[in-house]
């Protein structure tokens, strides 16, 4: 099996790094125009991950055999943050040397005391450190801006963490598993002492209806989402609601973005045999019945009830309001009401005149 991430056309004399296997460093920063262009379409959580490299991954990995080291040293147990606030996120764009030590996981499932993370990027753990493929988050996890209380329960399925420390759970000595062995219900090697959450996509005023299932249908959207319910009020099966939800970002790629066309595509080839999780769903975690809503929708439902015609209804509805707004827009109608200025009858008509501002003037 050829060694993960390496380029066999390269003539370069390989380096060993601290994690015991060899690595060519067959990798460049993007230069090309296209990505200087789009990076300002992108949300601030690819910016910042556009911004790791390989060698960011192997620092991690090699630094990870110094925390094993650590194993003696006792970590307490937060305590539970007794509101429901958001935990804080943030995104960082320059790097000093301590921040610099770090990889980025993405939440994928979660527990009533813990959550599991899997790593964005293949090139962290390779073929060979499966032990770096999954990492547990608990009470113990000290979250930047969040460190005095247990961020248990605070994570959305589909975050994304920048984690920068990982203490070892158990005193045995470490021997990484292959990491095409490793699942989210695999035995945690790790668990993490130190992370910060990335910026979160929310999304207000979001209309939805809830399904008997729990999970919710989105106005304008083809996907499902997933609700954290409020414990002292049922849900009405019945009305519309609006809330708050939290949209997990996709990212581009597995691996990291500053490897060179020619190996890329060889690259990808090997981060295919990894399984996936799948990308989680939306997370509505905050929300309120909306009578108004349910009230105008509820007239949509009673019009259909009093005709067995639907198709028809829809279509003379869907073309009245087409033709509304283009006759209101693009026609020449004019439902303007103007003031009659020095009106005088003559014979059977009346002559009047009507203001024509150089501001808003009249056709």
């Amino acid at each position: 099996m050829p060694i993960f991430f390496s380029n066999r056309n390269r003539t370069t004399t390989p380096r060993v790094n601290n994690c015991g296997r060899f690595y060519f460093f067959d990798v460049r920063q993007r230069r090309d125009t296209g990505s200087n262009g789009e990076a300002e379409d992108l949300g601030p959580q690819q910016m910042e991950i556009d911004k790791y490299t390989h060698r960011h991954a192997i620092k991690f990995a090699g630094k990870s055999l110094e925390w094993v080291e650590e194993i003696f040293k006792e970590r307490k147990v937060l305590e539970p943050a007794l509101d429901a606030q958001l935990a804080p996120s943030r995104c960082i764009f320059k790097f000093d040397a301590t921040q610099s030590i770090r990889a980025y996981y993405r939440v994928v499932s979660g527990h009533e005391d813990k959550y599991v993370l899997m790593a964005c990027h293949t090139n962290l753990h390779g073929f060979h450190r499966g032990d770096l493929r999954f990492v547990e988050v608990n009470a113990r996890t000290v979250t930047d801006g969040f460190e005095k209380f247990s961020i248990v329960g605070k994570l959305f399925l589909g975050d994304i963490l920048a984690v920068t420390k990982l203490s070892k759970k158990s005193k045995k000595p470490l021997d990484p598993p292959k990491a095409l062995k490793m699942n989210p219900d695999s035995t945690m090697i790790w668990e993490v002492a130190e992370m910060r959450i990335l910026e979160r996509k929310l999304v207000h005023r979001t209309v939805f209806a809830f399904m008997k299932c729990g999970s919710a249908i989105v106005k304008g959207k083809n996907e499902a989402a997933a609700v954290l319910l409020n414990d002292n009020s049922p849900i009405d099966l019945e009305s519309l609601y609006t809330g708050s939800a939290f949209i997990p970002t996709k990212l581009a790629s597995r691996i990291s973005y500053d490897y060179k066309k020619e190996v890329k595509s060889k690259l990808l080839e090997y981060s295919s045999r990894f399984s996936s999780c799948p990308n989680a769903l939306a997370t509505i975690y905050k929300y309120e019945l909306s009578p108004e809503l349910t009230q105008k929708f509820n007239i949509g439902k009673d019009a259909f009830k009093q005709s067995t015609d639907s198709e028809e209804i829809t279509e003379l509805c869907t073309q009245m309001g087409q033709s509304a707004v283009l006759t209101l827009s693009d026609g020449r109608a004019d439902s303007r009401m103007f003031p009659m200025l020095n009106p005088v009858k003559e014979e059977n008509g009346v002559k009047f005149s009507i203001s024509n501002p150089l501001k808003y003037p009249t056709e």
